[in-house]
């Protein structure tokens, strides 16, 4: 998810659309929710049977809404990716939204999410006794999603870092009413439970249980606390004291990449209930809390197979790499940059706490505002940010021209031939108003990217893309760069894109990867710099 601060389009997850039905008072009406082993209807009697139970046990409902996901592209992110949120319906906390505007006006953008979502309807606070909630039906099949809880608006020092705060809840190994730890991860019933507390969640999945709901659909989203976090008082009750405990906000973020049948993506703009519960001033004084860990790190799921790794590969992708020059040369064109795609191995505790940090350029010196782009932890990425850094004399190379004869090529490891993935892509934007859309992007998934390396006689499980004025003939990985897609003079930008190792639920290890490389080729009158 790469997002530009300039946006200005308005997202609307609780869609105009409800008005044709009267909707529930947590959101979405029931024709807009999800359905699958259960019903809308046989969810509410679930959850109206829990709530109650939690509310006799000290622990009450907050604000309520919705989980829900859209089809439509979010403005600069992965044009590859659809994305859900959690949206809260009821009024936010008492002088929250206009603290945010306050605050955004002398300088700091923290009124929009993501640069498009209203943040008050998007952001929550809890206590450590508190939880967020969501019941709802996990996705028909496809090759990667997960949910997670990250960092809102961080009170000290003052920013929106957005950072996701440890492992996620994944199709690898999500737990749902037809299965656990991933062995049945589509079209399920699932309960989300995102909270610091191990009683909190205990008590939580016993109501759900008790209710009728089995608790293998249960999944803990362990929130950490130390300097991870700053939680309201304990024993709170709402959010109503936000801003006197100065607590940090809190988002959910879910990622859906590659469904097995196009067709499915009519599941997408739907929604499931959700909500939050939180810890009475009484409960509190009665129940210790038990806080899982102070980082998210003592608790993270290890990384890497062996067994897999690319590195062996090496060899060959060098010769690869040694053919494509050889073939474009007889073509008449000559290299003129190139640029290995870094690792965006990012410190996300760097990015709460240190404004001048950005996983994409490292230290700014205060450019940039601490931000970890909510990359998730079961995910990896490699990027060509670094390309002004690594030969700033190329720039000019990179730039998109009808009228220059250039060829921007990307060779690289197909990781979906080598390990056991959940979804991978590259992707080929330029930066511009239409950066990381579709409409302004070439992409290549796993699937597409196998062939590619074969007009150069590449071991088949690497791959050669690219987009061009004129294709070489035969080089089935290369596609027209027209001004359809491309904007004059907009720099050339790539991201090859890793979502879970499934062998392991979580990403992978980057010490396991090759990099890919992005490499520009000329003709003629390009020889000198457009």
């Amino acid at each position: 998810l790469t997002l530009t601060l300039t946006l200005t389009l308005t997202l609307t997850l609780v869609p105009t659309l409800a008005a044709e039905q009267e909707p529930l008072p947590e959101g979405l009406p029931h024709k807009y929710q999800q359905y699958c082993d259960t019903t809308p209807e046989e969810r509410d009697v679930v959850w109206a049977a829990a709530m109650a139970s939690l509310k006799a046990a000290g622990l009450n409902r907050g604000r309520q809404g919705t989980y829900a996901t859209w089809r439509g592209h979010f403005p600069g992110a992965n044009p590859q990716t659809n994305y859900g949120i959690g949206w809260m319906s009821g009024p936010s906390p008492r002088g929250y939204q206009a603290w945010l505007a306050k605050n955004t006006k002398e300088g700091i953008p923290l009124d929009k999410t993501w640069g498009v979502a209203p943040t008050d309807k998007v952001s929550f606070f809890l206590s450590r006794q508190d939880a967020y909630v969501a019941l709802g039906c996990t996705p028909p099949e496809l090759g990667y999603f997960h949910m997670k809880i990250g960092t809102g608006v961080r009170r000290y020092p003052l920013h929106m870092p957005s950072v996701l705060l440890g492992d996620t809840v994944n199709n690898a190994n999500v737990n749902t009413t037809m299965g656990s730890h991933g062995s049945a991860p589509y079209n399920a019933t699932y309960l989300y439970i995102g909270t610091a507390d191990d009683e909190t969640y205990s008590r939580i999945v016993a109501a759900f249980a008790a209710a009728g709901l089995p608790a293998q659909a249960a999944n803990r989203d362990v929130i950490p606390a130390g300097q991870w976090v700053r939680f309201l008082r304990d024993g709170a009750g709402s959010e109503a004291t936000w801003n006197e405990d100065e607590a940090d906000s809190l988002t959910i973020l879910g990622r859906y990449s590659g469904f097995a049948d196009k067709r499915q993506y009519e599941w997408l703009s739907t929604g499931c209930r959700a909500g939050l519960v939180h810890a009475t001033a009484d409960y509190a004084a009665q129940v210790e809390p038990r806080t899982t860990t102070a980082s998210p790190h003592a608790i993270a799921r290890p990384k890497g197979n062996p067994a897999t790794s690319e590195l062996p590969l090496h060899g060959k992708l060098t010769e690869l790499r040694a053919k494509l020059v050889s073939a474009m040369r007889a073509e008449g064109y000559e290299e003129v940059a190139s640029v290995p795609m870094s690792r965006d191995d990012r410190d996300d505790l760097r990015c709460l706490v240190d404004t001048g940090y950005n996983v994409f350029w490292g230290d700014t010196g205060g450019i940039g505002g601490g931000f970890c782009d909510n990359q998730a932890w079961d995910g990896l990425y490699m990027d060509t940010f670094a390309m002004p850094l690594y030969n700033p004399f190329d720039v000019g190379h990179y730039k998109f021209n009808p009228k220059v004869d250039r060829t921007f090529a990307i060779v690289g490891v197909n990781h979906a031939a080598v390990k056991n993935v959940g979804y991978n892509s590259i992707m080929l934007t330029g930066v511009s108003r239409k950066f990381e859309t579709p409409q302004g992007s070439k992409s290549w998934d796993g699937a597409k990217l196998f062939g590619t390396a074969d007009a150069f006689g590449g071991d088949p499980r690497l791959f050669a893309v690219g987009a061009a004025n004129s294709c070489p003939k035969g080089w089935t990985g290369c596609e027209p760069a027209t001004l359809k897609t491309f904007t004059l003079n907009s720099t050339m930008f790539s991201v090859d894109r890793f979502y879970l190792e499934r062998d392991t639920a979580t990403g992978p290890r980057a010490d396991e990867l090759l990099m890919s490389e992005f490499i520009v080729f000329e003709r003629g009158q390009a020889q000198a710099q457009a």
